[in-house]
C-alpha cells in the first residue's frame, strides 16, 4: 500500500490535521477501503 505523505517544516501538524487531499494506492481494494475508512475519522469524504 503506498500512502505519500507531503509535509512542509513548520505546517506538518497542520498539514496531517487538515489535509487539502489524501492520495492512497493499493491493487487490494478491501485494503484500500479499510485505510480510507481510517482517514474517514478525521478528513470528510
Amino acid at each position: 500500500m503506498s500512502n505519500p505523505e507531503f509535509l512542509a517544516k513548520g505546517t506538518a501538524i497542520n498539514d496531517l490535521e487538515n489535509p487539502d487531499r489524501v492520495l492512497i494506492g493499493e491493487e487490494n481494494k478491501s485494503a484500500m477501503l479499510l485505510l480510507s475508512k481510517i482517514y474517514e475519522i478525521w478528513v470528510p469524504k
